[in-house]
């Protein structure tokens, strides 16, 4: 249920983003460690899968001594946000599907840090 509390909360999440996130595009792999939490729990929505996906991505990143910022998630708060507005985004069961199998390659597109675009493509 939608409520004005949730509706408020979400506005919130766009202010945590960087200003350059609040539209912003970026393209990954989904691949099985990212459909599963740290602590080894599988995860059940697509914005918990992409945000978990984007945490793997920026602990290789540091472990390599490159530090990517590509749309300012390489900070957890903003990967939170990030998780948020995915879940709350209208996506397609098909594509919902695809990425809760893993092996597939996700474009994420966040549109004024209030809705995402996702899809896949092989």
């Amino acid at each position: 249920m939608f409520t004005l509390k949730s509706a408020f909360c979400v506005a919130l999440l766009a202010l945590c983003l960087p200003a350059y996130a609040a539209s912003c595009s970026f393209d990954a792999y989904i691949e099985d460690d990212d459909l599963y939490s740290s602590k080894g729990v599988k995860l059940s929505t697509v914005g918990q899968i992409i945000r978990q996906d984007r945490a793997n991505f920026y602990t290789a990143a540091a472990g390599t001594g490159d530090s990517p910022d590509y749309c300012g998630f390489d900070k957890a708060h903003n990967r939170e946000a990030l998780q948020k507005i995915i879940d709350k985004s209208k996506i397609n069961k098909a594509t919902q599907n695809r990425i809760k199998r893993g092996n597939v390659n996700v474009t994420v597109n966040i549109i004024n840090g209030r809705t995402a675009q996702v899809s896949t493509y092989d």
